[in-house]
């Protein structure tokens, strides 16, 4: 039955893990009624919708007009810029762009992600000045850095408005709480992991703003197209991936984009019991698969990609297995979640959650603390030797990071989900800034910013982006001209042909129209079919002959040679020989009996009588095999004579078969 579903081109890999038939056509879904997804001027025509089929996409036609083509070596339509690699031998684009063949990934790629470097200039552009930054301190003077008692005191009186984010989302959960020591406890644990900007010493806080500088001033000379590059540039808060690879995470940490005042961000670790049980699903598909091994089935590879990532965790989190691999066999002899022993280290944090804030003084420097502090929370950059075994424990135990930023780009209660260091939120992510943008407008926001693009030099960027487009698009213009005048010059010599060859065609209707030219043609071109025919019908005859002679001999030789290797393999387990004839076409009598025997006891005599029912009441299936036009198509009919229980089965599975059978 043919099947169309329609979903985002990134669940494919997901889709087709399940679906193997499933493909995945190039063919970008619209809709009438959606903001975003539609043609025209208020809608964005890239669209991450797709149509998933089990239908072959060759059978498929895509609308040329709408920007499709036949790729003939893929033998299917795909978007007109998905160019066919030959190195993959497929047009790789799933996103309608023009995709580049990567030599050391050995696979097509996006010709430029961005997505971290757009979210980073996003923030960059909406970021508050200097002097509302520091609003917060001047009229909380003193509040920061906080201690036990002043939060307790604050929450007291319900000044949550004063407390920063990450604190006040806390307590506000410690609400339900109704014993007040419980209370204590909580603000205790906050104050103990909470860290500021001043944990930074003044050397390494003054190389930071130094190689800040110097970033700014290659984001400065790359806009104004002086030569400059975004070798030097960093990021501006959250990290991405770069060509020294500084930056590829070694977990898939979900990194929360809120408002806030100042810089903050808290850090959430899984707790004891969160650790234990997702560790022991390691067991569990070590068990699966030592099953499916039994049964000749491999695994896929996703499955291991996670069972590689488990391990990986595994031998970082726990005592287990810490010299050479691990062994499948003693993994599979772990009884429940409780018997995985984690490290000491892992328990010292395990369930806690890690507090850093800015001071509210310096912008700059806090945006640093933090960006410095996110980095080693999801890489190992600037992480010590001594450090770092602790720092890849904490990585892997991560459950939640959320930093709170100063960009208006946040505002009104908005969150933006970034994975940073991987591709696989790359699509929910532009997703939300798109929709983040939408909610917005965009000509105010550029408005509001306006000092910050002229300090990045981007509007001689946009001044140089129209030249550019001028002097590319006036050769295609020209191009086109001349291509229409070449076509108008193409029907124009059409259109005298056709004038002549309709006058041929009435000079041939009026000389048809004598007799005796009639009748004389007629004779000369009945000769003429009968040699045609005569030396059609010899070809035919010589080729039969040949293909009897050649490909049809040397099949019956093998199948000869194959059925008497059967014979041989087979001959010992014949009980009981029947003659076949070919009067009965496979339909012999003899057949039909034995199955009644096995059935019923009809024709069985006394002496074997006793025998027969023991082999009937120890059947378990009976398969037979049929020459009938009805069960092509390895169509199959379910039956149980001489019940009544399995007529409604029988009766739809037959009625099935007739309604596929013309």
């Amino acid at each position: 039955m043919p099947i169309f579903w329609i979903f985002p081109y990134f669940f494919e890999s997901r889709i087709k893990e399940c679906f193997p038939t499933f493909s995945m056509l190039d063919y970008q879904v619209d809709y009438e009624n959606h903001a975003l997804y539609k043609h025209g001027k208020k809608g964005r025509r890239q669209s991450p919708v797709r149509i998933f089929t089990n239908l072959s996409p060759r059978d498929i036609i895509l609308p040329s007009d709408e920007g499709y083509r036949f790729c003939s070596q893929c033998q299917r339509y795909v978007s007109s810029e998905n160019k066919h690699c030959d190195i993959c031998d497929a047009c790789p684009s799933k996103d309608g762009r023009q995709w580049k063949h990567c030599l050391q990934c050995n696979k097509c790629v996006k010709p430029r992600k961005g997505k971290s470097f757009i979210l980073n200039l996003l923030l960059l552009m909406t970021a508050d000045t200097d002097e509302e930054y520091q609003e917060y301190i001047k009229n909380n003077e003193g509040i920061l850095p906080l201690t036990q008692e002043r939060l307790k005191l604050l929450h007291k009186k319900g000044h949550t408005e004063i407390i920063p984010e990450i604190f006040a989302e806390e307590l506000e959960n410690a609400e339900e709480e109704e014993d007040s020591d419980q209370k204590k406890e909580k603000i205790l644990k906050m104050m103990q992991n909470c860290c500021y900007t001043s944990s930074i010493s003044l050397n390494r806080m003054a190389e930071m703003m130094k190689a800040e500088e110097k970033s700014f001033s290659a984001l400065k000379k790359y806009c104004e197209s002086d030569g400059g590059n975004l070798r030097d540039f960093r990021s501006y808060l959250l990290p991405e991936k770069g060509t020294k690879k500084t930056h590829i995470s070694t977990t898939k940490s979900v990194v929360r984009l809120h408002y806030g005042r100042i810089y903050q961000m808290k850090v959430k670790y899984m707790s004891k019991e969160d650790l234990q049980n997702q560790l022991y699903e390691l067991v569990e598909i070590a068990r699966d698969f030592s099953q499916r091994k039994e049964r000749g089935l491999k695994e896929s590879k996703r499955e291991e990609s996670q069972r590689l990532s488990l391990e990986k965790r595994f031998k970082i989190l726990t005592t287990h297995f810490q010299e050479g691999n691990i062994d499948q066999e003693a993994l599979m002899q772990i009884e429940s979640p409780d018997c995985i022993l984690l490290k000491e280290e892992v328990k010292t944090f395990a369930g806690t959650t890690a507090y850093f804030i800015g001071l509210g003084k310096n912008a700059t420097e806090d945006r640093l603390f933090i960006r410095e502090k996110l980095r080693e929370m999801i890489t190992l950059t600037n992480v010590s030797e001594d450090d770092k075994k602790l720092q890849e424990m904490k990585i892997a135990a991560v459950k939640d990071i959320v930093v709170f930023a100063p960009c208006k780009l946040l505002c009104g209660g908005k969150e933006l989900i970034e994975m940073p260091g991987t591709d696989e939120s790359d699509p929910l992510a532009q997703h939300e800034i798109g929709n983040i943008l939408d909610k917005g407008d965009p000509t105010e926001i550029m408005g509001q910013f306006e000092s910050n693009l002229q300090h990045t030099g981007v509007y001689k960027v946009m001044e140089e982006l129209d030249q550019f487009g001028f002097m590319n698009l006036k050769p295609q213009l020209d191009d086109a001209k001349v291509a229409l005048i070449h076509l108008k010059e193409k029907a124009m010599h059409y259109e005298v042909i056709c004038k002549r060859k309709a006058s041929q065609a009435e000079e041939t209707i009026r000389i048809w129209k004598i007799k005796e030219i009639k009748d004389l043609k007629i004779d000369y071109f009945l000769k003429e079919h009968d040699k045609i025919l005569q030396h059609t019908k010899s070809s035919l005859n010589e080729k039969r002959k040949q293909f009897i002679n050649g490909k049809v001999a040397k099949l019956l030789k093998e199948w000869g040679r194959n059925a008497s290797e059967k014979w041989k393999m087979s001959k010992s387990k014949v009980t009981n020989r029947a003659v076949f004839n070919p009067y009965f076409n496979g339909r012999h009598p003899n057949y039909k009996e034995k199955l009644r025997e096995m059935i019923t006891l009809t024709n069985v005599s006394a002496d074997q009588e006793k025998l027969q029912e023991m082999k009937i009441a120890a059947v378990k299936e009976i398969v037979v095999y049929a020459p009938c036009k009805l069960l092509c198509g390895q169509k199959e009919l379910i039956e149980m004579p001489g019940t009544d229980e399995s007529d409604p089965l029988a009766l739809h599975d037959i009625g099935n078969i007739l309604n596929e059978v013309n």
